[in-house]
């Protein structure tokens, strides 16, 4: 990384501007009112570190970050020729698994919509450890309910309930790793539901959508313990992306987020030109952000870079 990424992360609040923006047409939406606020959503434990965590200062080897690389080419040098099938556990899991090392052996680390993350040992297979994250609710602790269901088989449910982590809900985006600590968004939404679906419908739903928040969690690789949990105030969709002591991360309102990686601290909050759920991408000094969902017409979807020290602003921005 360039050397002035490698400032003291207390830097990045007062000197990442804008650097450039990119517009792309387009117009959006708006919300109606709905019973889907019946179910209001319930949050993880907001855990504050009682010492900073040290960062490694380098990604972990192999496939750390969610492009693999923070340049996101998603290009790892392997000596893979061949593939033998291995069972992996499997709750709604659409997200790149990470490679990194606990202990110092191989792991896997993974999550999915069940708000669950999970650490295997990457050669046998066998699970180390598996901690819920965010907000839980509904019966049998909701999304849980599915972890070890099998197809045709009977849950007893009852007639209405409050489920989260919900559509949209739990962990959405990629990880990353800093090679001891693995960074979770989480999006905390809870939904009306009944044994056959969800019941307040389609448009209530992505109202939901538009009013949940989130967090952001840390997560020791060696022990699977929340290191720390710091609440966000919209669903952070933009997964989480590491670069020295400074996780980034983007949100479906519109703001880019930077948090300190060892404390968990909020050192940056600055508006987008419209709504995100993509990733960030780090280069040198620069984060390279997309903004592709207009929640109001006004709002314009950018593609904008962020530099470290620069002064530049958004012309017509639409913040949360």
């Amino acid at each position: 990384m360039n050397s002035a990424m490698n400032r003291r992360a207390t830097a990045i609040g007062g000197s990442l501007l804008l650097a450039a923006g990119l517009a792309v047409s387009g117009c959006g939406s708006s919300g109606s009112t709905s019973a889907a606020s019946a179910c209001p959503a319930k949050t993880g434990k907001a855990v504050t570190a009682t010492s900073p965590v040290a960062a490694t200062g380098k990604p972990a080897a192999g496939w750390t970050l969610p492009g693999a690389d923070l340049a996101n080419t998603r290009d790892v040098a392997s000596t893979i020729t061949q593939l033998t099938p291995h069972d992996l556990y499997d709750w709604d899991l659409q997200n790149t698994p990470v490679l990194t090392t606990a202990n110092g052996r191989p792991v896997v680390i993974d999550g999915g919509k069940a708000g669950i993350l999970f650490e295997l040992d990457a050669q046998t297979g066998q699970l180390l450890w598996k901690l819920p994250v965010g907000g839980h609710e509904g019966p049998a602790n909701g999304g849980l309910l599915t972890e070890n269901a099998k197809p045709g088989s009977h849950v007893g449910l009852p007639a209405k309930f409050c489920l989260e982590p919900s559509i949209f809900g739990g962990i959405e985006t990629q990880l990353a790793s800093n090679g001891s600590t693995t960074f979770a968004a989480v999006n905390d939404l809870a939904l009306p539901a009944s044994g056959t679906g969800y019941t307040a419908g389609v448009a209530a739903d992505l109202e939901a959508v538009e009013k949940a928040a989130g967090e952001m969690v840390a997560v020791n690789q060696d022990t699977g313990a929340v290191e720390w949990d710091t609440p966000i105030p919209s669903s952070p969709y933009g997964a989480a992306t590491v670069t020295n002591d400074v996780v980034f991360t983007t949100t479906f309102h519109g703001d880019l987020f930077a948090l300190n990686a060892g404390t968990g601290k909020i050192l940056l909050k600055t508006p987008l030109s419209a709504g995100s759920n993509a990733p960030v991408a780090v280069d040198g000094d620069y984060v390279i952000a997309g903004a592709g969902f207009s929640l109001v017409p006004s709002q314009q979807r950018m593609i904008i870079a962020y530099k470290l020290g620069a002064t530049g602003k958004l012309s017509d921005t639409v913040g949360s």
